[in-house]
């Protein structure tokens, strides 16, 4: 469980990056980030450009947590995985996540991302989302077994 929130948590921040990079070359550095928050507050998120107190924080919310959910999910599925083949099953699942969160979901649950980004940054973005899953389930701390008493 623990690996998987890190696992999550690091792809948050990897790709929150990204959207934030993206909102940047736009001129509108948190839009793409707070497309994320019209799940809660409906449309209006899409056209906030900048930081804004309520809209970005629901925003980062619901990224972080729904990221923290993959992450879990993704440790369980694929937690004893290393090399070629945890980096095979990074991008197999996030090919999912991908499929589940642009064609599968209805609008009102889908990012919001997908509406502001172009096809090549959303496959950029989902990249960077499977290499920082990845990565960080390789850079995982060994799981500690019980010292046996001396």
């Amino acid at each position: 469980m623990r690996a998987g929130i890190l696992a999550g948590a690091t792809a948050a921040a990897a790709t929150l990056g990204v959207l934030v990079g993206f909102g940047r070359a736009r001129r509108a550095g948190a839009r793409p980030l707070n497309a994320i928050a019209h799940t809660l507050l409906g449309a209006r998120a899409f056209e906030v450009p900048n930081i804004d107190a309520v809209v970005t924080i629901f925003a980062l919310t619901l990224h972080v947590a729904s990221l923290c959910a993959w992450g879990v999910l993704f440790a369980l599925l694929a937690g004893t995985l290393k090399g070629r083949r945890l980096a095979a099953a990074a991008v197999a699942f996030v090919i999912s996540i991908a499929v589940i969160d642009l064609a599968l979901l209805p609008e009102r649950l889908r990012p919001g991302f997908e509406r502001i980004l172009s096809r090549p940054e959303l496959v950029l973005l989902y990249a960077v989302l499977a290499a920082a899953l990845g990565v960080a389930m390789a850079l995982r701390p060994a799981a500690s077994t019980p010292r046996s008493p001396r």
